[in-house]
């Protein structure tokens, strides 16, 4: 399913919001490369790292606009959601 490019997406979306300038991919690929990833050097990467661990919190609670609704979650989640 594209489950995970949908959380992936909102994901995106709310660090871009708070101003995250980064997200470890991990790997190179071409798919990861056709969506915007860029190769950054490890030396380069570590300090960009120490650098942001310097900065504010954010809330880690999803914009309500991102959130989405009950309605879009699976009946599975639902049930044990319900009890």
């Amino acid at each position: 399913t594209d489950a995970s490019k949908m959380a992936m997406s909102r994901l995106a979306a709310q660090l871009d919001r708070w101003g995250f300038p980064l997200i470890d991919c991990q790997l190179e690929t071409d798919h990861l490369l056709s969506l915007g990833a860029e190769h950054m050097r490890r030396r380069q990467f570590v300090k960009e790292v120490e650098r942001l661990v310097k900065g504010p919190e954010p809330s880690w609670q999803l914009d309500d606009d991102l959130r989405g609704s009950i309605d879009h979650l699976p009946r599975t989640l639902l049930l044990k959601a319900d009890g």
